[in-house]
């Protein structure tokens, strides 16, 4: 489930409208309109190294603002995982040549992390 308010980030709340228009995502919305939530979608989750918390949690929060889940797999020093090549770098989310893709789970991206090999 994705949740939007309206009158915390109208730009999104634009976004999540476009969204239910063109694709005609099931959505909840408040009496007065003010609220979007998108339901049935599945969670994408992207993952994301630093050494510093401050700034892994910004990340995850603007993430999670815009509907993405995310992995944080350590220090900055293990982002060489999900460089090209590696098992989570696209695979996950299908093949390059399919611009939709599709969600990848937190399982999927933690399991093609661990795969990765120096």
């Amino acid at each position: 489930m994705f949740h939007i308010s309206r009158w915390k980030n109208p730009t999104l709340s634009a976004l999540a409208q476009q969204m239910t228009t063109t694709r005609r995502l099931p959505f909840v919305t408040t009496l007065h309109g003010t609220d979007i939530t998108l339901v049935g979608l599945d969670r994408s989750y992207l993952p994301i190294a630093g050494d510093n918390a401050q700034a892994l949690a910004t990340v995850a929060h603007i993430l999670d603002t815009i509907g993405y889940g995310v992995v944080d797999y350590g220090p900055l020093a293990e982002s060489w995982r999900q460089q090209p090549d590696e098992p989570v770098y696209g695979a996950p989310y299908g093949p390059f040549d399919n611009e939709l893709g599709h969600p990848a789970g937190e399982e999927t991206i933690r399991t093609a992390l661990a795969a990765a090999r120096r």
